[in-house]
């Protein structure tokens, strides 16, 4: 069970200060820097090595949106375009406001149980198959590539390893977009992508492309309630590979979905593989 209820209950400055702490606590969260500029940072540093553009993050942040708009649960289902992010008010450039996800109250539940608790659940089970974490300096500064999410390609080394599949056999993915260049910056990570901007600009993650990325809207668009997301993530990830998803559901069957969360600025990593039955 995740649980988060800080956007009702909680001013924004005062969870700005809470959610800086996730990063190096003497050099940017007692300094009041926000989560925002430090992604953004880290995102620039993507953008100079891959040539990546605005307008790829705009395509990011105006497509989960637009997938959010059949989930019924979904905080910012907004009918959005590229054009109407790139003239979004500037938050900390490159990030516009609409590159941003919101902050959310929410609460998601999967339940957990071996095959021989479960006998009546016939088809309607998915199995986690593989799992794995790892951590990477919190501090940007500290990072040999500030713009490369080291932790997050660890995380899928090892989960992908522990399910016994490569990341070919992934046929559609639920990833942490917290701002929209973090789910380019995943996608390259997770090893979903060989060229992740090409793959991006040819619709390679789009709804109708051959790998499916935030079918839900992501946090970008379904929500980001911090204490609820990675559980909400693998809900719908489970969802989607049973065509039972309230929202966007895969066009094809896909028999593995990859689920990725992460604390920080990729810090803290962790990686599902979910595996249809």
């Amino acid at each position: 069970v995740g649980v988060e209820a800080s956007a009702t209950h909680l001013d924004g400055k005062t969870v700005g200060v809470l959610l800086s702490h996730s990063f190096d606590s003497w050099t940017d969260g007692f300094t009041g820097t926000g989560s925002t500029s430090i992604y953004a940072l880290s995102i620039l540093a993507f953008m100079e090595r891959t040539k990546a553009t605005a307008n790829d993050l705009a395509r990011v942040a105006a497509r989960n949106r637009q997938n959010a708009r059949a989930n019924p649960n979904a905080h910012l289902p907004l009918d959005i375009r590229e054009e109407d992010v790139a003239v979004s008010p500037v938050v900390s450039s490159p990030y516009r406001r609409l590159d941003c996800s919101p902050l959310s109250d929410g609460a998601a539940c999967v339940i957990l149980g071996r095959p021989e608790d479960l006998p009546d659940a016939g088809s309607g089970r998915v199995r986690i198959s593989g799992t794995g974490a790892a951590n990477d300096r919190a501090r940007l500064g500290d990072r040999p590539d500030p713009g490369r999410f080291r932790a997050k390609e660890a995380a899928a080394r090892r989960a992908l390893a522990a399910a016994g599949i490569t990341a070919d056999a992934i046929g559609l993915a639920e990833v942490y977009d917290s701002y929209s260049g973090a789910q380019l910056q995943a996608l390259e990570a997770l090893g979903l992508a060989s060229d992740v901007v090409a793959d991006e600009r040819s619709g390679r993650f789009a709804s109708c492309g051959e790998l499916p990325v935030n079918l839900s809207g992501g946090l970008l668009g379904q929500g980001a309630p911090v204490g609820a997301t990675g559980v909400a993530q693998v809900l719908a990830a489970a969802q989607q590979l049973l065509g039972s998803f309230p929202g966007l559901n895969p066009r094809s069957g896909p028999g593995h979905a990859l689920v990725d969360s992460h604390g920080g600025i990729a810090t803290n990593c962790a990686v599902s593989i979910l595996e249809r039955q």
